[in-house]
């Protein structure tokens, strides 16, 4: 301590200030906090002002004043700012796609209708499985029940973009959670890992809209972060709580049982006495948000969730080669259209060399970087056991991969100032220097990553068809009619999705296909008895059909085709899709 008036310095301090350099600060050491393993405090210089009111000087007093606006600023931690600086690129992001036109309520997927659909036949009264077929698990309903009663309330319109909306919150806060995740090595780690995930470049293709990923990955990082504070595993009730993280992860997507054997399988064999709390908390978690759709239909259940969709992995139609499904999961596929599959071979295997080389050559690992490290490497293989293959599924592998990246820089940059800083013959200004090298790298990556990433949502949401369908279906159907939408989002967006007694339930039909055709997808016939007499039997009930062209999930057959002609007259037709209506 010292104490001295450098306003001569450029210090500007006020008569009778008591300053502590903070650790490392004079010496260009690294400090605690960004240490690999580190403590995570934020060692700042200490001062505590020594003047009693009346002898504060008017000069120092004014100074105060001024600077009392942007006091909250100052004061905000280093690893704080980093972690909200990513945030917001995220939320901005997902806000410029919003910016599009009528994207908020129009269609331009059709699984986002399918999860909000089931959503609102549940607060019908109406239960997945024993009542309609979706083949995910039933969490992603429950979540949006909120939304369901404001689609009620201000029609489904609303609801489902609430909905939209609700996944941009999710998708900021993810980004934030990979923050928190590895705040304890420091804020270069923070900001090094939200920033990753913020500027994922093929992040658009799972935020435009409601899909499973962005859930699915929150509450896996949400476990990750209760289980493991400040990079080691925790006890007590925070075991219990990422045990519960993971079993709501797994009732929004079965893929969350990938990462979660994983890490059940690290805690077997180094940790066995957290297993107990942990899976109290898994089996609590499933039990309250799957066991009762289980419990009414167990024999439905278990098909659409665990047969239809192993099933579906094996007779799936391939969607993307292996190379290309690379380009995805190593975003660089969000770079360019046209770019060679063996790009993203090499950028996998540099991936790979880097990661292998950090646990390799450095010790002294954390628990968290194992579990991180298996967990990514059982979600990048399931990428490449299942057949079918979507760009928006590189999303969940990359809330693995994005912190454990994180780590290993954070890593190198430490060693790399600390050989520096040991080094009496180098200069001071040139070890400042260096220390702020890795950060204005980062800034220079975000300034080239983030309108890299604006240009490839347009691109992308330009090549979703975007269409409008409501003004053409609101005229054409009443309100409160009897509607069958083979996609049920027309239905949503257009306020004409209604469960009244006596109506088709269909949520989704692609799903009902698969699990009705023995995990088949949609294709040319034979098609199984139990399809074709469902379909007749919702096209006996209802009044008006929503019917999209260009994907067939109906089966034709000769007697189904020859009904349709007979009972059913076009009446509208848009961009995508034709408005029939039943006569007698």
């Amino acid at each position: 301590m010292f104490l001295e008036n450098r306003a001569s310095r450029g210090y500007r301090h006020a008569r009778g200030v008591v300053t502590t350099w903070p650790r490392g600060e004079r010496t260009g050491l690294a400090r605690d906090d960004e240490r690999p393993g580190g403590a995570g405090k934020d060692v700042r210089a200490t001062v505590v002002a020594v003047s009693d009111a009346a002898g504060t000087s008017p000069a120092v007093g004014e100074r105060s004043r001024r600077g009392g606006r942007f006091a909250r600023l100052r004061r905000l931690p280093p690893v704080a700012a980093a972690i909200a600086v990513p945030s917001l690129i995220a939320l901005g992001l997902c806000c410029y796609q919003y910016s599009t036109p009528n994207l908020l309520f129009s269609v331009y997927d059709g699984d986002d209708g399918v999860y909000f659909g089931a959503a609102m036949r549940l607060s019908d009264g109406l239960f997945p499985y024993k009542d309609f077929v979706i083949v995910h698990p039933p969490g992603i309903a429950v979540l949006l029940l909120p939304l369901a009663a404001v689609g009620h309330l201000f029609g489904t319109r609303v609801g489902f973009a609430a909905a939209r909306c609700l996944t941009v919150a999710v998708v900021t806060a993810n980004v934030v959670l990979v923050g928190l995740l590895v705040r304890h090595r420091g804020a270069f780690a923070a900001f090094a890992a939200g920033l990753f995930l913020a500027c994922f470049p093929v992040a658009v293709a799972a935020d435009n809209t409601l899909l499973l990923e962005p859930y699915l990955a929150f509450f896996c990082l949400l476990g990750l972060l209760l289980a493991f504070p400040k990079g080691q595993l925790a006890t007590g009730r925070r075991l219990i709580g990422a045990g519960a993280a993971f079993g709501l992860a797994s009732t929004v997507k079965i893929w969350a049982v990938f990462p979660l054997l994983a890490i059940g399988a690290y805690l077997l064999f180094r940790h066995r006495e957290a297993i107990g709390r942990f899976a109290f908390g898994l089996v609590v978690a499933l039990a309250v948000f799957a066991g009762p759709f289980a419990a009414a239909a167990p024999a439905a259940f278990f098909r659409d969730v665990v047969a239809s969709q192993w099933l579906r992995g094996r007779r799936g139609t391939p969607t993307a080669p292996p190379g290309d499904r690379l380009l995805q999961l190593t975003g660089i596929g969000g770079w360019g259209p046209n770019l060679a599959a063996s790009v993203g071979v090499l950028a996998g295997v540099a991936l790979v060399a880097l990661l292998g080389a950090y646990f390799v050559c450095v010790r002294g690992h954390s628990s968290l970087e194992f579990a991180l490290a298996s967990g990514a490497a059982v979600a990048v293989a399931a990428e490449f056991i299942s057949r079918e293959f979507y760009a928006y599924y590189a999303y969940f592998p990359a809330v693995f991969i994005a912190p454990l990246c994180a780590l290993a820089l954070s890593s190198i940059v430490w060693r790399f100032r600390e050989g520096f800083a040991r080094r009496p013959s180098v200069d001071p200004r040139l070890r400042r220097a260096l220390g702020r090298l890795p950060w204005a790298a980062a800034v220079v990556a975000a300034a080239l990553a983030v309108p890299a990433n604006a240009s490839y949502a347009s691109q992308y949401l330009a090549s979703s068809g975007i269409n409008n369908p409501a003004p053409v279906i609101d005229a054409a159907i009443p309100p409160g009619a009897c509607v069958l939408s083979v996609d049920v989002v027309y239905a949503l967006v257009s306020d004409r999705f209604t469960s009244p007694p006596g109506c088709p339930t269909l949520d989704d039909s692609y799903g009902t296909w698969i699990a009705l055709n023995d995990g088949s997808p949609p294709a040319s016939p034979p098609f199984s008895p139990a399809l074709v007499s469902q379909w007749t039997s919702w096209l006996e009930q209802a009044n008006y059909l929503i019917y999209r062209q260009t994907n067939v999930k109906i089966p034709l057959t000769p007697a189904l085709v020859a009904y349709v002609d007979a009972h059913y007259r076009l009446v509208a037709s848009g961009q995508y899709f034709q408005v029939f209506r039943h006569t007698p």
